[in-house]
């Protein structure tokens, strides 16, 4: 039998990997887009730190740019037009991970902060459950 042993693909975890991609299939994301590993990586660091949300242009924007060489307002519009494709094709499915519906297009970082919440917990109640177990 052969020993189990993490496989790391851009600092994460194949798991960690795994659970952001299919988080993004789910709400109609694939893999041919341009801005897709950009997509991966700024929710990868939304999981490493989800205080980055907080300055995301610094903390967010700005390290994927570095990573795949191109500027920080290129990564804003590839989430922007993620966030578009998403909201005119699986709207409803963006309504499932956040367990309410959305009135209108989400901001670039609270779609982040929404698939990161998601790829962690799995969806809105799991989240709830753990904060309250924390608190208790």
């Amino acid at each position: 039998m052969v020993a189990a042993r993490s496989i790391y693909i851009d600092g994460m975890t194949a798991k960690t990997f795994l659970r952001i991609t299919l988080t993004l299939k789910k709400v109609g994301v694939r893999r041919h887009y341009r801005g897709y590993p950009r997509l991966v990586y700024a929710i990868y660091l939304v999981l490493e730190d989800e205080h980055r949300l907080e300055a995301i242009t610094k903390e967010v924007y700005m390290p994927v740019a570095e990573k795949y060489r191109c500027s920080w307002k290129s990564v804003e519009r590839s989430l922007r037009t993620m966030r578009d494709m998403i909201w005119r094709e699986k709207r409803e499915a963006l309504g499932e991970i956040t367990g309410f519906e959305l009135t209108e297009p989400p901001k670039e970082s609270y779609l982040l902060e929404i698939l990161a919440t998601f790829v962690k917990y799995g969806n809105l109640d799991k989240a709830l459950q753990s904060l309250e177990e924390e608190s208790s």
